[in-house]
């Protein structure tokens, strides 16, 4: 697996009289950090505290916690853990409310990124219009569209069970996605 190219990892070596759970506290309260960024930084950070404990907090011992609790996420998870236990320490070093010996070496993973784009609406219809492509194909388009459902799920139905009328595409989506069912 690739990694992406990574920041210096922070050399901390401030030392103070601060406790983790106290650093932490601090650093979530920064008034410049969103409620949401504040969420999700306090999951990380609240994983740190329970394993670290009171043990002394260092950079192998940050990073080794990473390390094992989401070596297998995908990347863009890793990536959000690693940037919060980096931020972290910054702040640390920056405001010398903690002292953490050692580097903090985690890099970051290659994330994939979907470039596949919606088609317009307008494309959609002319393809349903299309007369050179089989009424077969183009009702099966407009049931993949209509229902969002998988092809193989379609592909499944029976025609003979479907209802005549308007409602048809919701008894077929009713009747094969339970979660749909009234």
């Amino acid at each position: 697996m690739t990694t992406a190219p990574s920041r210096p990892t922070p050399r901390l070596t401030v030392a103070s009289g601060v406790d983790l759970a106290a650093a932490i506290d601090a650093f979530l309260w920064q008034p410049e950090l969103a409620s949401t960024t504040r969420a999700k930084y306090r999951q990380t950070l609240t994983v740190l505290e329970d394993e670290l404990g009171d043990s002394p907090v260092t950079g192998p011992g940050l990073a080794g916690v990473v390390e094992q609790r989401w070596h297998h996420a995908s990347p863009a998870t890793w990536n959000r853990h690693v940037a919060t236990v980096r931020s972290f320490a910054r702040y640390c070093e920056r405001t010398r409310i903690l002292g953490i010996d050692g580097d903090v070496e985690l890099q970051r993973r290659a994330e994939k990124h979907d470039h596949t784009r919606s088609i317009a609406l307008a494309s959609l219809e002319r393809l349903w219009e299309r007369r050179d492509v089989h009424l077969r194909e183009r009702t099966l388009w407009r049931l993949l569209y209509d229902t969002a459902a998988r092809a193989d799920e379609v592909l499944r139905l029976r025609c003979s069970a479907t209802p005549p009328g308007p409602n048809a595409v919701a008894a077929l989506t009713a009747a094969h996605d339970p979660a749909r069912r009234r």
